[in-house]
């Protein structure tokens, strides 16, 4: 339904995303095609008794600062709802911005692995050297390897002027 459309998704569990590469100049006409892309999804949807979260509806522009700077459009207007641009989503527990700097991920990341160090310095006493080396190197191949699937995200992403991504989990 979504290529008919003219986008590309994805899903992952009762997570979808659609995505549009499209000049800046031509981002009123993409925020229509969205519209009524997401509209004929929420009445599949509701014709296969699925219901269309909303409320957890996600929208973000991608580009450079100057590229982003052409977008007048802050809104995506449903039907249902009018949902807020956001300069930050969470796309599977990456954080993206708008830039894709990945200061946000990396900043929530860093934030994360410095309570896991504090909470194991809590307990550090009960346990041995080598319990407590086995779960510092456990912590530290947890944060490469989700430091391994933001990389993934951005290098996902093929060559473009801007894209809208609309995600629904």
């Amino acid at each position: 339904m979504t290529a008919e459309c003219g986008f590309t998704a994805h899903s992952y569990a009762d997570e979808t995303q659609v995505y549009i590469s499209t000049p800046a100049s031509d981002h009123s006409d993409a925020m229509r095609r969205l519209s009524e892309c997401i509209t004929r999804i929420r009445d599949w949807m509701a014709c296969n008794h699925l219901k269309l979260n909303e409320d957890k509806t996600q929208v973000i522009w991608l580009g450079t600062r100057h590229q982003l700077s052409k977008v007048m459009t802050h809104v995506l207007t449903l039907p249902n709802a009018a949902v807020q641009f956001s300069g930050v989503v969470n796309d599977l527990g990456v954080l993206l911005d708008s830039q894709l700097t990945m200061a946000d991920h990396v900043a929530a990341l860093s934030w994360s692995c410095f309570f896991q160090l504090r909470q194991l310095r809590s307990i550090k006493q009960s346990l041995s050297s080598e319990e407590t080396t086995k779960l510092v190197h456990d912590q530290d191949r947890q944060t490469h390897q989700q430091r391994d699937h933001a990389r993934y995200h951005v290098c996902d992403n093929r060559p473009h002027n801007n894209i809208i991504q609309y995600t629904n989990d």
